[in-house]
């Protein structure tokens, strides 16, 4: 299924963003 294998790439997509953003709030809150 194609559309199978998208939606795993979009799901590792959305969480890597995820984890980004939650690194970079750390570590802006961190700095303060």
């Amino acid at each position: 299924w194609a559309v199978f294998h998208i939606l795993v790439i979009v799901l590792q997509a959305f969480v890597f963003m995820m984890l980004t953003i939650v690194y970079l709030s750390m570590a802006s809150s961190d700095n303060h």
